[in-house]
């Protein structure tokens, strides 16, 4: 008689460049992902139990930290009843908030997609671009950002555009 493996929803997170999935599994309370699909950076909210404190101690999280979030689903049956895994990457995230609550103790760490605090998003620039590709303006605000671009797309030439007293990433947005 075959065994029916139930469907499974894990969550896979890399913490500066440690994988915690061990850590996160034993812990994890809630686990919110928002895709934003206009000008707003995506964000996640982690959720984890605090009843021994080790959120507020040997593992605490500091405001800046990195992570890397995957939602991974097991068991999942297809069209063709088949039964596979499905592995969602939500991104890379910046640590951008860290709260505290109980009874029963918990604790919450918010990340965004783009660092809110960061010349990226706040600080409005003029800028003039003459014979380059979109790709090209993308890489350079990237690279003065300290982000990394995925540019997936044809290339596209620019004669000449004026970034005029705008953030670098509602230029880009409006590029795209």
């Amino acid at each position: 008689m075959a065994t029916i493996k139930p469907r499974q929803t894990n969550v896979i997170v890399n913490y500066d460049g440690k994988n915690l999935d061990h850590k996160i599994s034993a812990y994890l309370e809630k686990y919110d992902f928002t895709d934003v699909a206009s000008g707003e950076s995506d964000n996640i909210n982690i959720t984890v139990s605090n009843r021994n404190k080790k959120w507020l101690s040997a593992w605490k999280p500091s405001k800046g930290d990195t992570l890397k979030a995957k939602i991974q689903q097991k068991y999942w049956q297809n069209f063709a009843g088949k039964k596979k895994s499905i592995t969602t990457n939500c991104g890379c995230f910046v640590l951008d908030d860290l709260s505290y609550s109980g009874r029963p103790l918990t604790c919450t760490m918010s990340a965004v997609s783009i660092p809110t605090d960061d010349a990226f998003n706040s600080d409005e620039v003029t800028r003039t671009w003459e014979n380059v590709t979109l790709k090209e303006i993308a890489r350079t605000i990237a690279e003065d950002a300290g982000i990394r671009l995925f540019y997936d797309a044809e290339e596209i030439s620019v004669e000449g555009i004026e970034q005029n007293n705008q953030t670098n990433c509602k230029f880009l947005y409006s590029l795209s």
